[in-house]
């Protein structure tokens, strides 16, 4: 049991919220995200539920974003704010973005990270349909940012310490460790 937490049950994120993974999913896929309920590093304020979906895998491959957000955007799955599409975008620019959160965060946001997308021809013939594919992804994390400051198990805290949330669909949590939120 962790002690303080603002959830309280004894179902599992997953099967609690079974039906909105299942309409995203098809076989062989799943979603990757960040789960913010507990502190790390940035306390938050969230205004929406503490799970964030940043991507679409099967296997190793990455779903374009824009397939991503079509897949999700029906079920109540929040994604991280988009700062910028097209062209170059500075880290300047990105931390001038991030100056006020898309997410509640109370600390200076860590970072930023940009997601290199192109739309090539699927057959290399003059009037070949084109598809969209990731590239990579980068992460800058801003200078000075201490990981896992907060973390009671890291930090000397005697508890930890959990970021606050507006009520959402997905409130529920069992890691695969068994240990659970009452």
């Amino acid at each position: 049991m962790f002690k303080g937490c603002p959830i309280s049950t004894d179902s599992s994120l997953v099967y609690a919220n079974q039906e909105r993974f299942l309409a995203v999913l098809s076989d062989g896929a799943r979603l990757c995200g960040e789960w913010l309920i507990q502190v790390h590093g940035t306390r938050y304020d969230l205004p929406h539920e503490p799970f964030v979906v940043f991507d679409l895998m099967r296997g190793g491959d990455r779903a374009p974003l824009a397939v991503l957000t079509e897949r999700v955007k029906d079920y109540g799955f929040v994604q991280p704010r988009l700062l910028h599409t097209g062209g170059p975008f500075s880290i300047e620019a990105a931390l001038d973005a991030l100056a006020t959160s898309g997410h509640g965060a109370l600390d200076p946001v860590e970072g930023a990270v940009w997601r290199v997308e192109r739309n090539e021809k699927i057959q290399q013939c003059k009037d070949s349909e084109r598809a969209c594919q990731v590239d990579f992804l980068v992460k800058y994390v801003r200078p000075g940012k201490q990981d896992v400051s907060i973390r009671s198990d890291i930090s000397g805290f005697k508890e930890p310490r959990w970021n606050s949330f507006v009520n959402g669909p997905a409130l529920t949590l069992k890691t695969s460790m068994g240990y659970h939120f009452q």
